[in-house]
């Protein structure tokens, strides 16, 4: 992985067979982050995607083991129990150009990721919304 600061916004590169959980929270945690803005393209492997029914209150799961275009990923990074949290949507395209997509718990890079990061100065937590059965961003004014 390597990433470059310019202002409020950082351009990020994870590396093949990197997962991408585990160098975006390093990341984080290098860079000292309250939360932000994630997007990016690339190629990804591995990847664990869900859908939330949220009448069980459950995520259904699904792992995609080959290569996969990332045709977009979208997400934003808040803290949970005092630490770096992603919460990852993604858009993926098989061999066939077919395209699905869902919430992302888990991926490895195939080929190369390329991420854009826009910083937010202000800390934003997550915390259990029992309505719906999962930790929503908390918005606190300073």
């Amino acid at each position: 992985m390597e990433f470059m600061k310019d202002g409020d916004n950082y351009a990020i590169r994870i590396d093949k067979d990197e997962n991408v959980f585990e160098k975006l929270t390093e990341f984080a945690l290098k860079e000292g982050l309250n939360s932000g803005h994630i997007s990016g393209i690339g190629a990804l492997t591995n990847v664990e995607l869900g859908f939330y029914h949220l009448d069980k209150k459950e995520y259904e799961r699904k792992v995609f083991d080959k290569e996969y275009e990332l045709l977009s990923l979208e997400g934003n990074l808040t803290h949970l129990d005092g630490k770096p949290f992603f919460h990852l949507h993604a858009c993926l395209g098989d061999e066939n150009f077919n395209a699905f997509g869902g919430h992302v718990f888990n991926a490895d890079v195939a080929v190369t990721l390329e991420l854009n990061f826009r910083m937010f100065d202000e800390l934003i937590e997550r915390k259990m919304n029992a309505c719906i059965g999962l930790n929503h961003m908390e918005m606190r004014r300073v």
